[in-house]
Order: structure tokens, then sequence, then C-alpha cells
């Protein structure tokens, strides 16, 4: 439950994280939309994951950027749960890298 506890770790403590990936997270929660609106926030979801539906990914973006965020989202064709390859590419790193508190 990785990418479940990326955002809430970034839920409860906002300030502390200069920028969050999460990979695949299980059932995120919209009402945390508020709180996460300030972290710079990457989702990367799987478009066939059928351990946790991309769609829910896809709810909690739209929450964050009706509450004012501007979290980024990934979706990825052909994609399901497992995308932990995902940290052999520098994209993540140098976006992350890109963030400061």
């Amino acid at each position: 439950m990785g990418g479940r506890g990326a955002l809430y770790l970034a839920y409860k403590y906002p300030g502390r994280f200069a920028a969050v990936v999460a990979m695949s997270p299980l059932s995120p929660i919209t009402a945390w939309a508020k709180q996460l609106r300030i972290v710079p926030l990457w989702i990367i979801h799987g478009s066939k994951d059928a351990e946790a539906p991309s769609k829910d990914s896809e709810d909690l973006v739209h929450a964050i950027e009706r509450s004012g965020g501007h979290p980024r989202f990934t979706a990825l064709a052909d994609r399901d749960h497992f995308i932990l390859d995902l940290y052999e590419r520098n994209d993540v790193f140098d976006w992350l890298t890109q963030h400061s508190r």
C-alpha cells in the first residue's frame, strides 16, 4: 500500500514534503483533497489495474482540482497494478528534484 501510504502522509503532514509521487494508490480518499491541494503531487496509475482501479485516482485528482490544487496525473495505457519499473525512469526523480520546501 505504498501509493496510498504516500497520499496519507501527504494528507496528514502537507507542509512536510516538497513533492509526493503516488503509484497505483489503493482506494485514495477524495475527502483528503483539501489538504492535498497544497502538495505538489504526481499520481501514476495503470489503466488496466484490477487491484486498485485507476478511476479512484482520477476521482481524487478531480477533487484536488476542485479544491484549487494542480496535481499531475499519468494514466499508463495497457499497464496493471505492478508499475514499480517506473523507479528506473529518470523523469520521476527529475520531477521530484524540481521541488523544494
